[in-house]
């Protein structure tokens, strides 16, 4: 660095006479001297008999954040700046400084996740050619043909399957893999793996509380310990701005995050690189894209990569918070600490610092002011104020924050978990005067819809959780069973063949079931357009909401997406929830409509609900009619509607098998009081009053439905038989309570609904897609037994309680936590399950002698011929339940 101070020969023999000192003056050096003296420190290198100092990197266009680093003096070893390079970019030559190489490898964990492969992508785009993506599973067809496509572009993109939380696994990959597939050195590691196992700290035990750190703690050391004699050009750690603010239910992945963070520091303070960048949600990609948080806005791909790149190119930041807010206000309220990390100037002009706390008052004084409210009206603003007051001290808003009566809760941020919260707070409030559970509020979603609820809970007027009587239930199916009467085939239309169908108008697209209809459809050469009628998000473009639902499936590739638009509506509500001129313009164009929508909720009873247009009855029911409505609407289209086995109410008097026969009004009478079959019966009956009226229409029902086919992939978090089985094999207990269980592959479901409806000779009918191999649901145990569970029968009443106890107790996440409502009526369920002529077992019976449909061995012989047994279906499953770590996340 300078000539000054330097020692000659004799001082440094007096101080150490055994070592050979040689003063070297680099500009005197010839370049013969200089590969000499290169060559001897390569092969010293290559011996590991000498070590590179540690060492900061900074562009040289950042020279001056070089310089002001150096003054500080924090640095460990020398600090070098890198020279920009130059490259023709058409008639212009460009200056830039390379962050990545052709000639290392580069390896990012998680790379086969959304941010991961966004980060890949960028990486491979400047500069970088071989590229390990690390991930538990095989890449999706989406991931892996974008793969190909940069490999066709000269890079060497390679996905490698490990689990980075096993040290054994990392060994393989970093010090024999690369190795044995003459990849170049390693020279950078982009940590991103993460794993959520969201819940309040009561609800947790310690298998599923510590599920993060396998990626988070576990992966980041055994990186760091098998890649810190490697002198690594990056060492970059993906954390989270959880572990700096905190948020509810996640203090275990804050706690992950904030191990990264200080490892980070650890490994500078050795002079190592690192650098922890402290991620806000992404709106885009990633396994926050639907998270809310208040104050915050979702990072856009575009955001997320500029500030990953402003960091690279700042080599001495050792750890950075990137996050999109948009209100530092609304910031606060929630992070109490949040001052900690701003310049005292920027927080006095951003935030106000004179909140006053919130008064909770006592319950007796609510009671005093509930009692003296005479009217009913005045009752529920009593209701209404309290509301307000808890939900400004639970979201420490200020006293003269507003909170509108009729504000949609979800856009204040109350999530799921904070719910709860708001639930207990109101508990509180009521003391032991009334008992208010998730239940009784669940479907409310504004101040208003709470107040209205609870003051009718308290004056006896409200039934939620309480059963319903049959002549109630054979009431309200007699009620809903009318189809309005201006919905009929007009004399003018006229109904073309199926085979010219050109647009088709689809609900459902985002369930469980349409995405692989929308696949089909697309896929056939007569369909020009298929419109998705969708919801309103939140964040980004339904086209984005739609790709992501595709992409999570394995779909994307197999969906022709130039075919496909996508419309904001609601089939709950009137007019499908379309604007005027798009309802106008749709149902003079459409062809046909593919109603794949339904509210499958195995929890509640059939009855009336207001205020919520999405519960079973209004989607059911009332979306069925929007769809007839719309099928008659300017011109006459073709219907396809999805139905259930479980609607069917009867066996055939002649043949003993499960009834085909269009349902009569009083076919239900005697069955269940839950409330999907109900309104999926009422809805069949309605189709068929459509028929009826000259509508063309063609129902499908469908039994329980698998995973696909081949692989068993699925949607785990609300398939209730899947999530059943994975508690009866953590609990070691069924029920002895026999009953029938019919199910197919989502995949075949769909081929065989689309294959029917667009067959000429199949008319306007009823068509009971069925199993022709059911196994008993008790034949579990032995499926059980394979993947080493042992399982034992018990009655239905231990097994409830099984069920009951496993919910919110100190044993973690029970699979079964959204359907525990459902096992707290044993009367409900037994009654079902034994009345059902679909599921229900008759002693001494065939169980799959009544499981033949005679439309099908018409028209889809082999669907029939080549179905599997349940439990078939159900191992395929499981396998892939535990190959995407569902095992794990339920405490296996």
């Amino acid at each position: 660095m300078s000539k000054l101070n330097i020692w000659n020969e004799e001082q440094v023999k007096q101080l150490r006479p055994d070592v050979q000192y040689t003063i070297v003056d680099v500009t005197k050096n010839s370049r013969e001297q200089w590969i000499r003296i290169f060559k001897s420190l390569a092969e010293l290198q290559r011996k590991n008999l000498v070590k590179p100092i540690p060492y900061v990197r900074f562009d040289t266009l950042n020279v001056g954040d070089a310089l002001e680093f150096m003054q500080q003096a924090k640095h460990i070893g020398k600090i070098v700046c890198r020279m920009p390079e130059m490259r023709n970019e058409g008639a212009e030559i460009k200056v830039f400084t390379p962050l990545f190489n052709e000639t290392s490898t580069y390896l990012i964990t998680g790379g086969l996740g959304g941010i991961g492969f966004v980060v890949c992508q960028w990486m491979v785009s400047n500069g970088a050619k071989h590229v390990l993506l690390a991930g538990r599973s095989p890449p999706a067809v989406a991931i892996q043909q974008r793969i190909n496509k940069m490999n066709s572009q000269s890079a060497n993109v390679i996905a490698v399957q490990l689990d980075v939380g096993n040290f054994e696994q990392c060994k393989h990959l970093i010090q024999i893999q690369i190795r044995e597939m003459n990849l170049p050195p390693l020279k950078g590691v982009m940590h991103c793996a993460a794993v959520l196992a969201d819940g309040l700290v009561i609800n947790q035990h310690w298998e599923i509380f510590s599920s993060p750190f396998t990626a988070k703690v576990n992966g980041t050391l055994n990186l760091h310990e098998l890649t810190k004699s490697l002198n690594l050009e990056h060492f970059v750690l993906f954390s989270s701005i959880t572990s700096l603010f905190g948020y509810i239910g996640q203090s275990n992945y804050s706690a992950g995050n904030g191990f990264q963070d200080a490892f980070a520091h650890y490994r500078n303070s050795i002079g190592l690189p690192s650098t922890s960048i402290n991620w806000g949600p992404w709106s885009e990609v990633g396994i926050a894209t639907d998270a809310e948080f208040p104050g915050f806005k979702g990072l856009s791909t575009l955001h997320g990569i500029s500030g990953f790149e402003y960091v690279l190119r700042r080599g001495q930041r050792t750890q950075t918070a990137i996050f999109n807010v948009t209100s530092f206000k609304t910031v606060s309220n929630f992070i109490s600490n949040l001052v900690t990390y701003f310049d005292e100037r920027v927080w006095n002009g951003n935030v106000s610092t004179t909140e006053k706390s919130i008064g909770v008052i006592e319950s007796s004084t609510f009671w005093d002011q509930y009692s003296a409210a005479l009217e009913l009206a005045d009752k529920i603003n009593v209701l209404n104020t309290h509301i307000k007051r808890s939900l400004k001290n639970m979201l420490k808003l200020d006293e003269s924050d507003d909170i509108g009566d009729d504000l949609d809760m979800q856009e204040l941020g109350v999530d799921s978990l904070m719910f709860v919260e708001i639930k207990n707070l109101l508990q509180t409030l009521l003391d032991k005067k009334l008992t208010l559970t998730p239940s009784s509020i669940r479907d409310c979603n504004t101040v208003t819809q709470i107040s209205n609820r609870i003051v009718a809970l308290i004056e006896g007027t409200h039934k939620i959780g309480i059963k319903p009587t049959r002549k109630e239930v054979n009431e309200l199916i007699r009620e809903d069973c009318k189809l309005a009467e201006h919905i009929h085939a007009k004399p003018s239309q006229r109904i073309g063949s199926v085979t010219d169908i050109k647009r088709v108008l689809l609900t459902g697209s985002t369930g469980t079931f349409g995405p692989y209809v929308l696949k089909l459809l697309t896929n056939l050469s007569q369909i020009t357009q298929v419109v998705c009628l969708m919801r309103k998000v939140k964040h980004g473009t339904l086209e984005e909401r739609l790709e992501r639902i595709l992409s999570n499936l394995d779909l994307v590739a197999e969906v022709d997406m130039r075919k496909v638009k996508c419309v904001t509506g609601n089939m709950a509500e009137p007019h499908l929830g379309l604007e005027p001129n798009v309802w106008e313009e749709l149902s003079g164009s459409m062809d046909a409509i593919f109603n794949c929508a339904a509210s499958v909720q195995h929890v509640g009873y059939y009855r009336k609900r207001e205020g919520n247009q999405n519960h079973m009855r209004a989607v059911n029911i009332g979306g069925v009619g929007n769809v007839l409505e719309f099928a008659c609407e300017n011109k006459l289209k073709h219907v396809y509607h999805a139905s259930t086995i479980f609607a069917v109410a009867s066996l055939d008097d002649e043949t003993g098998h499960v009834s085909e026969n269009w349902p009569n009004v009083g076919d239900f009478d005697d069955n269940t009081t839950l409330g999907y079959p109900n309104t999926k019966f009422v809805g069949d009956v309605l189709m068929k009053q459509a028929v009826e009226r000259g509508i063309p229409c063609k129902v499908f029902r469908f039994p329980l439905m698998s995973g696909e086919s081949k692989t068993g992939r699925c949607v785990v978090d609300y398939n209730h038989a899947l999530l059943r089985h994975l508690f009866i094999m953590k609990s070691g207990a069924i029920s002895s309570e026999p009953f029938v269980l019919p199910m197919l592959p989502v995949d075949l479901c769909a081929d065989v609904g689309v294959q029917l409806f667009f067959d000429e000779k199949a008319q306007s009918d009823i068509y009971n897609v069925i199993h022709t191999k059911p196994d008993l649901d008790q034949e579990f145990v032995n499926v059980a037994k394979e993947f080493g569970y042992a399982v034992n029968f018990v009655e239905f009443s231990e097994f409830s309680k099984l069920i009951l106890e496993s919910c919110g107790g100190e044993k973690g996440r029970s699979p079964l936590e959204l359907f525990k409502e459902l096992y707290q009526d044993e009367d409900a369920f037994t009654s079902f399950t034994s009345k059902s002529p679909v599921i229900g077992v008759e002693a001494g019976g065939d169980t799959r002698r009544k499981w033949w449909s005679a439309k099908l061995a018409k028209f889809a012989q082999d669907f029939l011929e080549n179905q599997k047994g349940t439990m078939d279906y159900v191992r395929q499953d499981l396998m892939f339940c535990r190959s995407q770590g569902w095992f794990d996340k339920f405490g296996f």
